[in-house]
């Protein structure tokens, strides 16, 4: 027996008005039925003041009757995409047509004008205010929506206009997009497919009305989840290097391409930070150290219809942060393998294997902590401020985000240098200058203990009931610190215990170090230190202990640059 009302949920008023017109009107299946509904109730904020009026009045103990004032009811069904764009944004999506592509013609982005060596975009206006929605038509006509009747106790409103908001995309007229026909798939590239790395990189970078005919594809780089990356060079008539670039290729899911949140001023997120970043740089009153640790842009290119952009960006020859210390983790995960096997080993053996040296540590330390100041504040300082600086947080920093920049004329220089600065999703819950404080903390763990394979840091005072030492107490074991069973904050027992338990190479640093370490690491976020307090207790212990920076970049520095400006070029496959 179906239940009548009164009902407790404002929704079961519009699905049981809304699904008899649809079954009349309509040839959906339930599950698509389901789908626009969802997608309705989540998008449109009328629909739901109307219903939770009909709930809360005189009549709710009968079903909602037609009185004037309107419903929208697409011709097609919406899809499970619009249901997940809908409750994140808060209105509803696009129409969709008979084939489920988007009824709504894109909307393309302006040109953007040529500048010397790689163009940068300006500054884009803002978008026109939305139109109003067309007139809904009758039963039968072919259009892309149809209506249903209000309930009988809401006032009667003015029809519910839809607002298809695209003004998070750039305005009309779009630039015409690049020839990419001969581009290999991303899915290719990331099966590091040789013949679709060679037809990758022998195409041109594709900057915006650029003369590339010297532009030369030197070096694939990588391929993931985000799309891309190769080194190109432009050439001079003896084919030597004058210039290079990494470009970055970027493909949007179509979820991301129609979500505002995936967008900032007009232009996809990543580049919209870019931006904001080199804005800041380039000002003639901006000298912050910070800047030196965080990534150069050069400009983009935006192709619409194709959802795709690509960035233009400085080439660090040093590599990512991985290759100074891939060559020292292995032999502590050879160790790790049998728990049982290396706490018999002799700590006098142990000492003989490689660790990354502390102060190359520290420096990664003050480096990353400079970047993320600049990202969070604007600046460096601890007492100025930026009023109109919007913080960006990284969300994803890791030693492969992490590049090596050095300079030519002194080999011996070399600097850290943060990139990717942004990291796909949208959390449920906020995230802040604390995320990226704990993911510094994972990142030193990480190389204090040479435990590249480990998920994530652990604490080291889990009681093991199913092993007793031999005083019958049970064993100590390893728990993630983002357990919820443990939400203390980390002791010296807990992590990095002296003696040390399971990590014996991060016995080898300082209590200074692992302190820092672990105020970054606590499971509550304001217990953790933020990141001006952590750069006042990095430049103190580097005061104290002068010594302790002495040749901390000897790992980082790079004996040879195939593509140094000035040598001949090369092709090289990686």
């Amino acid at each position: 027996m179906v239940k009548q009302p009164p009902f407790d949920s404002d929704r079961t008023y519009f699905n049981r008005d809304a699904k008899p017109w649809i079954a009349q009107n309509r040839t959906w299946t339930p599950a698509q039925t389901n789908t626009t509904l969802d997608t309705l109730w989540s998008g449109d904020a009328a629909i739901r003041a109307l219903y939770r009026a009909h709930r809360t009045g005189l009549n709710r103990g009968v079903l909602a009757t037609f009185v004037p004032g309107r419903v929208t009811i697409p011709l097609h069904p919406f899809l499970g995409a619009d249901v997940v764009a809908a409750r994140q944004n808060r209105q509803v999506p696009p129409l969709r047509n008979a084939n489920g592509g988007l009824l709504v013609a894109p909307v393309v982005a302006p040109a953007i004008p040529a500048a010397p060596g790689i163009p940068v975009a300006p500054g884009i206006p803002a978008a026109s205010g939305v139109p109003a929605a067309p007139a809904i038509p009758a039963p039968g006509t072919d259009q892309a929506t149809q209506t249903i009747a209000a309930p009988a106790s809401a006032a009667a409103p003015a029809a519910l206009a839809n607002p298809y908001q695209f003004d998070f995309w750039p305005p009309q007229p779009w630039d015409e997009d690049p020839d990419t026909s001969a581009l290999p798939s991303f899915e290719e590239l990331q099966k590091n497919n040789p013949l679709a790395i060679k037809r990758y990189m022998s195409e041109k970078p594709l900057m915006w009305k650029e003369v590339e005919t010297r532009w030369r594809g030197g070096r694939f780089l990588a391929a993931g989840g985000y799309g891309a990356a190769g080194l190109w060079c432009r050439i001079d008539e003896r084919n030597n290097v004058v210039e290079r670039m990494v470009v970055k290729d970027c493909e949007m899911t179509a979820n991301q391409y129609s979500i505002p949140t995936h967008w900032r001023d007009q232009v996809p997120k990543e580049i919209a930070l870019h931006r904001r970043v080199d804005r800041k740089r380039k000002r003639e009153d901006t000298s912050d150290v910070g800047f030196e640790h965080l990534v150069e842009h050069h400009g983009y290119r935006l192709m619409m219809r194709r959802r795709r952009y690509r960035l233009y960006l400085e080439y660090y020859a040093g590599g990512d942060f991985g290759r100074p210390v891939k060559d020292i983790y292995p032999y502590w995960s050879q160790i790790y393998r049998n728990d049982d096997h290396f706490k018999q080993l002799d700590p006098s053996g142990l000492l003989e294997i490689p660790t990354v040296p502390e102060g190359l540590i520290w420096y990664v330390l003050r480096s990353l902590v400079k970047a993320l100041l600049i990202l969070q504040h604007g600046t460096t300082s601890h007492t100025e401020t930026d009023p109109e600086w919007k913080s960006i947080t990284h969300l994803d920093l890791n030693i492969n985000n992490t590049f090596i920049r050095t300079d030519p004329a002194n080999k011996k220089k070399a600097q850290l240098v943060l990139a990717d600065f942004v990291m796909t999703g949208n959390p449920p819950y906020p995230l802040g200058e604390k995320t990226d404080v704990w993911k510094l903390g994972a990142l030193i763990w990480e190389l204090m203990t040479c435990s590249r394979d480990n998920d994530e840091p652990v604490r080291e005072d889990h009681p093991d009931d199913e092993n007793e030492d031999e005083y019958g107490e049970p064993t100590l074991s390893k728990i993630s610190v983002t357990s919820v069973d443990y939400k203390s904050n980390l002791t010296e027992n807990a992590m990095f215990p002296d003696p040390w338990r399971f990590y014996p190479s991060a016995h080898r640093y300082s209590k200074d170090l692992k302190w820092v370490v672990r105020n970054c690491l606590h499971w509550a976020p304001e217990a953790r230190s933020s990141l001006k307090q952590l750069d006042r207790d990095i430049e103190g212990y580097i005061s104290r202990n002068p010594m302790v920076m002495n040749n901390a970049t000897a790992l980082l520095e790079q004996s040879d640059d195939p593509f140094e400006v000035g040598r001949r070029f090369r092709k090289h496959r990686r």
